[in-house]
């Protein structure tokens, strides 16, 4: 087979699977979005958190991000803090810029800062209060997670 041929089939491939990608993308925001919400609304309704069905458990979970909206007050906190290493604090808790954040390190010097465990259940309007002074913000989101019926 030739280069002109391999060329062709790679085209063909490629445009298969940017259309698929596409339709992947229409499913996922359409009729699958409107499922879970409904899925969510009738958990929230019941008062359930999660619930046996034909096809396997569904459940409600929360997924939280930390978002750096001002990196200059980020560093400005980093390089503060970098004396307290001499203190005995955590060298993690100076490694928080990475290609990602560290959401875990960045959300456990927030709990700090509130004076609360890792355990407590805070608010995201409160861990946003300090935050601020961070340059982070967090973020929460509502989903559905399934695990299929065993046999």
């Amino acid at each position: 087979m030739g280069i002109n041929e391999i060329v062709a089939q790679w085209r063909e491939v490629y445009k298969m699977r940017t259309h698929l990608d596409d339709l992947s993308k229409q499913l996922k925001e359409g009729p699958e979005a409107e499922l879970r919400a409904s899925i969510m609304m009738y958990l929230e309704v019941n008062n359930l958190s999660g619930i046996k069905t034909d096809d396997g458990t569904v459940g409600k979970k929360a997924t939280q991000r930390v978002e750096i909206v001002d990196l200059d007050k980020l560093c400005g906190y980093m390089l503060n803090n970098m004396n307290n290493l001499k203190e005995g604090m955590r060298l993690a808790d100076n490694l928080l810029l990475q290609k990602t954040a560290h959401k875990a390190e960045i959300l456990k010097i927030l709990y700090t800062m509130l004076g609360a465990e890792k355990d407590d259940k805070v608010p995201d309007d409160k861990l946003n209060e300090v935050g601020a002074a961070l340059g982070v913000h967090v973020v929460s989101k509502a989903d559905i997670t399934f695990n299929t019926k065993r046999s």
